[in-house]
């Protein structure tokens, strides 16, 4: 398995296996957060995102869930999404649920078709790290988004 550094992952998903489809956050500018301070962003190749497949549709072939690691997987564009998680159904055909964690500004890139289309694909559970719904402790800790930002 491709893992690149520390795997994080979120405790209220009892989910194995992983998969580490990013590596870091793309935005690494929260004042309370260190996880990825000395990892830069980068999407995983599909090369390898396919091998850690083909690995676990061999030691796991029967899972039914998968975290998508890092910070924010679903910074991908629905174009580049999509595939990873119809590779995940193809080698792990019995996977009925996905888990990824967000940014909000990673959320509003795509349309609510798109995210209708990742929730058949399996995309079943996302976490969305807003911290706080308060736009002045927002701004503080350096979300660049806001509380409507949050609602909408």
């Amino acid at each position: 398995m491709h893992f690149t550094g520390t795997v994080y992952r979120n405790p209220y998903w009892p989910t194995w296996p992983l998969l580490e489809i990013t590596q870091g956050c793309t935005h690494n500018k929260c004042k309370f957060c260190t996880m990825y301070k000395d990892v830069p962003f980068k999407m995983s190749p599909m090369e390898w995102i396919e091998e850690d497949l083909k690995e676990l549709a061999e030691t796991d072939p029967n899972a039914k869930t998968i975290q998508l690691l890092s910070a924010n997987p679903l910074c991908m564009t629905y174009d580049k999404l999509m595939p990873i998680l119809e590779m995940i159904n193809k080698y792990l055909p019995k996977m009925e649920y996905i888990y990824a964690c967000t940014r909000v500004t990673d959320i509003k890139n795509k349309t609510v078709e798109q995210l209708k289309s990742l929730k058949e694909l399996g995309l079943r559970e996302i976490s969305l790290g807003s911290e706080s719904g308060d736009d002045w402790t927002l701004d503080r800790i350096d979300k660049k988004c806001s509380a409507a930002d949050i609602t909408e």
